[in-house]
Parts: structure tokens; C-alpha cells; sequence
């Protein structure tokens, strides 16, 4: 079975990811983005931020470094 077939039968399935994010691989919103701006800025640690949006740690260093560049 290859993977994007692996993919589409988790979603069909309703099953979340592995690693038990359900974001995971999703593309962010604008409204997400400007949620973890504040987040960030309020002081939250990437952990906690992590997993309120359901998201690894790296999502989050990553997606910030990104959004922060712009």
C-alpha cells in the first residue's frame, strides 16, 4: 500500500494520525496563523502551544520562524 492510499483510508476512517495530533499534515488557516502569533507573543511555550493546536513542536518553531520572517 503506498502512503497517500495509507493517508486517504485513515481520513475515510476517521482514525487520527499516529503520533495522535489531528493536525498533523493539515494546512494552516489564516485565523490558526494569527491565533499562534498571539499565543507566541503572550508568552506561551511551544509546548503548550503545540498541543493546543494539535501540532508537533517543530509545526509550531517552524510555522513561527516563517510567520515572524514575513
Amino acid at each position: 500500500m503506498h502512503f497517500l492510499q495509507f493517508q486517504i483510508i485513515h481520513q475515510v476512517n476517521g482514525t487520527e494520525n499516529k503520533n495522535g495530533r489531528e493536525n498533523t499534515g493539515k494546512p494552516w488557516s489564516e485565523d490558526e496563523e494569527s491565533q499562534l502569533l498571539e499565543e507566541y507573543h503572550s508568552g506561551l511555550k511551544v509546548k503548550e502551544i503545540a498541543k493546543a493546536h494539535e501540532r508537533s513542536n517543530g509545526a509550531i518553531t517552524s510555522k513561527l520562524a516563517k510567520l515572524i520572517a514575513e
